[in-house]
């Protein structure tokens, strides 16, 4: 371990370049409850250089928060729940949401929502006019149809 003259740590390396670097094969932190061992959090870098943020408790639950709220949380089965939210927005292209009479909405980016089967091939589409085709990639009416 290294602490240099501006104070920056250095575990596996004589030459930090921030204030704490960890320098290993795959390296690791860990913050850890140091009354049970099933309350952890580790960020690593794997060798395949896939960054990881990793919550190894008994509850198995990631959880975000902002202002003192828990705004979102990931549980045990993968499953992303966002709080005190009614939009997921996709890099402002698009959003899904609730509104106040319980519809989930699905708002469109500029260029339409394309829907696609498992292998990705595109099956309807609403363009940014309102036509649905359904396949057809080009709706040319309301409703407009391709081989049905």
């Amino acid at each position: 371990m290294t602490i240099d003259k501006s104070q920056r740590v250095g575990i596996g390396t004589t030459s930090p370049a921030t204030k704490l670097e960890v320098n290993a094969t795959t390296p690791t932190i860990r913050l850890e409850d140091e009354n049970s061992g099933n309350k952890r959090l580790e960020l690593s870098i794997d060798a395949n250089a896939v960054a990881k943020f990793s919550a190894n408790q008994s509850a198995s639950v990631l959880a975000f928060e902002t202002t003192s709220s828990e705004r979102m949380r990931i549980d045990s089965s993968g499953q992303a729940i966002f709080k005190n939210s009614n939009y997921v927005s996709f890099n402002n292209n698009g959003y899904i949401r609730t509104d106040s009479t319980g519809y989930l909405r699905l708002q469109m980016g500029s260029n339409g929502t394309m829907f696609t089967d498992a292998s990705n091939n595109e099956v309807a589409r609403i363009d940014s006019s309102g036509n649905v085709g359904i396949g057809t990639s080009s709706p040319a009416y309301n409703i407009h149809g391709s081989g049905i």
